[in-house]
């Protein structure tokens, strides 16, 4: 049964693909100094919100700063948190960020109406071609750093739509303990408006059918995207809980 506490909990770790991680007694930082311009990849979580939560902040923002850093720090999705810490993000100059994003279903049993005239085939590696149309894409540097670090990983598929031998979108499910999560959904420039992205994420959610059984899931804060991914079939679920990020700035 879809339990949408489960699918926010692998919130929490999907990026441990692509960064290190440190565990500490009130919670988890994420870090990777070679990707430091990614916020998934340099992001912490406090999860204990009770016990001294001004320390816990103070040493977030040494740790990030020992490394050249920016401090962040992302939700964990727990009542009350926020009206909890904000204060003391605050006092040590930490901007705080609310985040209107939609949290996405595919519901079961998959079935997505499938396109087969374009192919697709699953990206090993990173080609150079890849990574140039990333670039030129303006979707900056720290993607190809998040899918390099990622893309080898057996739980992890990033797959590519093709015409005429040209990829013309990109997208991966990686796949968690009962529950798989969409991302790096990229139609290049010079493609779009031709439902390319609509074709792949179709095409994706019948090649995930084929791995697992898990529930199939994303965010979206685009309208475009999200009217995109609700035509394939997705469903928004309500968590009623507040999703935000704060950072000190430099």
């Amino acid at each position: 049964m879809f339990n949408a506490d489960k699918m926010l909990g692998h919130e929490l770790t999907f990026c441990q693909l692509f960064t290190n991680k440190v565990t500490t007694e009130y919670g988890i930082i994420y870090y990777n100094p070679l990707n430091p311009f990614s916020h998934d990849s340099n992001h912490a979580h406090i999860l204990d919100i009770a016990n001294n939560p001004e320390a816990a902040i103070r040493d977030i923002v040494a740790f990030y700063r020992n490394y050249g850093l920016v401090p962040r720090v992302y939700c964990s999705f727990n009542a009350g948190e926020l009206t909890q810490l904000r204060p003391y993000l605050e006092s040590q100059g930490f901007t705080v960020t609310m985040s209107n994003v939609e949290f996405m279903v595919f519901p079961h049993p998959f079935s997505a109406n499938l396109d087969t005239t374009l192919p697709v085939r699953r990206i090993t590696g990173l080609p150079d071609d890849i990574i140039e149309l990333i670039r030129a894409d303006d979707t900056g540097d720290w993607t190809v750093d998040v899918l390099k670090n990622a893309v080898n990983h057996e739980n992890f598929h990033l797959l590519g739509l093709f015409e005429h031998d040209r990829r013309v979108a990109i997208a991966s499910v990686q796949v968690m303990v009962g529950y798989s999560r969409i991302d790096n959904v990229v139609t290049f420039s010079a493609f779009r408006g031709q439902h390319f992205g609509t074709r792949l994420i179709s095409y994706l959610v019948n090649y995930h059918a084929a791995l697992s059984g898990n529930y199939l899931y994303l965010f979206a804060d685009n309208p475009i995207a999200i009217r995109l991914y609700k035509n394939v079939g997705f469903r928004t679920v309500t968590i009623n809980k507040p999703c935000w990020n704060a950072h000190l700035p430099a």
